[in-house]
């Protein structure tokens, strides 16, 4: 009966198969899925092991070991023709240290990356979409550069994405 559902650094072990089923049946019926990393997400998390959370990933996770942190803080760029380009155009931009790794599956949306690394991706499954927040709030950025998180328009930013998650009609 949920028109979003928002999973945040969440070890596939913590979800029981009742769970990780109702999960699945809700994205397929037209729920929306919000997913965002953290140390104990994805690939640590051991998703790829379940076949059901594994099919509802927008990526497949390079190994356990997936969040990896790139070389610095890099500034994040958006896809330019999709629903978040308007939020980024103000000059300072947002930046990620820490990502988890992976190869978008066939049928993704890249909406934010970073030196070509997904930040964003989503997935249209069943009736539902589904967005993967692969950045973490992980590292300290360096003097002029701003954090993802602390950007002042990550807010409006993220409001974007779960609007385009929510099913057709609902406080759209």
């Amino acid at each position: 009966s949920y028109d979003l559902i928002a999973l945040c650094n969440v070890e596939a072990d913590n979800l029981s198969l009742q769970a990780r089923a109702m999960i699945q049946d809700a994205v397929k019926a037209g729920a929306g899925l919000l997913l965002v990393g953290g140390p104990f997400a994805f690939g640590r998390g051991r998703w790829q092991e379940s076949e059901m959370l594994s099919e509802i990933l927008p990526i497949i996770p390079k190994g356990d070991r997936d969040l990896q942190s790139l070389s610095n803080f890099t500034t994040l760029s958006v896809r330019k023709d999709g629903p978040l380009a308007d939020i980024f155009n103000d000059d300072k931009t947002p930046a990620v240290r820490w990502i988890h790794l992976g190869r978008p599956k066939p049928g993704t949306t890249v909406e934010l990356s970073a030196d070509n690394v997904p930040v964003l991706v989503t997935l249209n499954y069943g009736k539902g979409k589904i967005a993967l927040l692969a950045g973490t709030v992980l590292g300290e950025p360096r003097d002029g550069q701003v954090a993802f998180w602390d950007w002042p328009r990550w807010p409006e930013l993220m409001n974007t994405v779960v609007l385009q998650l929510l099913p057709a009609g609902k406080l759209q």
